[in-house]
C-alpha cells in the first residue's frame, strides 16, 4: 500500500513538472481579437476591433481573429509571417464568429476601378493563415488574390 502511494505521489510529481517545464510562449498560444461594425465593445469581449482589417493589423503569430455577424464592406491585405522560419504555431486564423449563423458574416470586398484593385481579400507574402466561415461577395472580379513570395 506505501508503495503504491509512493508511486502516485512520483507519478503526480513527474506530471507537475512537466506541465510547468513547458517552454509555451504567448506567441504560441495566441489570442483572440474581436471584431463587430455594430457593437463597439464586442458584446463585452476585448480586444475590440471595428474594421476587420484593423484586426489583422493588430494581430500576432498565433492569434485568431473573430468576427461577429455584420456585412463589412472592406477590401483586406493581409501581409503577415512571411519571415524566414514561419511555422504551423504562427498561424493566424480569421473566422466568422463561431455562433454566428452560418453565411452571416459577409466580407462585400470592393469592385474597384481597375482590374487589379477588384478583391476582398488579398494576401502577399503571407504564410499560415487561415480564412474561415465569411462570406466573400460584390468584388466584380477576385474574392481572394494571392501576390508575390510563398503565398
Amino acid at each position: 500500500m506505501k508503495r503504491l502511494a509512493g508511486l502516485i505521489v512520483l507519478a503526480l510529481s513527474i506530471l507537475l513538472v512537466a506541465l510547468f517545464s513547458s517552454p509555451l510562449s504567448t506567441q504560441q498560444l495566441g489570442h483572440t481579437i474581436y471584431v463587430s461594425n455594430s457593437d463597439p465593445a464586442c458584446g463585452g469581449r476585448s480586444p475590440c476591433y471595428a474594421t476587420i482589417q484593423a484586426a489583422v493589423n493588430a494581430a500576432l503569430q498565433g492569434d485568431v481573429i473573430q468576427i461577429q455577424a455584420g456585412t463589412y464592406p472592406e477590401q483586406l491585405s493581409i501581409q503577415k509571417n512571411g519571415f524566414a522560419g514561419a511555422s504551423e504555431a504562427d498561424r493566424i486564423v480569421i473566422e466568422a464568429d463561431p455562433s454566428a449563423q452560418p453565411g452571416s458574416v459577409v466580407l462585400t470586398g470592393s469592385a474597384g476601378p481597375q482590374c487589379t484593385d477588384k478583391f476582398a481579400i488579398r494576401l502577399k507574402q503571407s504564410k499560415y493563415i487561415t480564412i474561415r466561415g465569411l462570406a466573400i461577395t460584390g468584388t466584380g472580379a477576385d474574392a481572394i488574390s494571392l501576390m508575390g513570395g510563398n503565398n
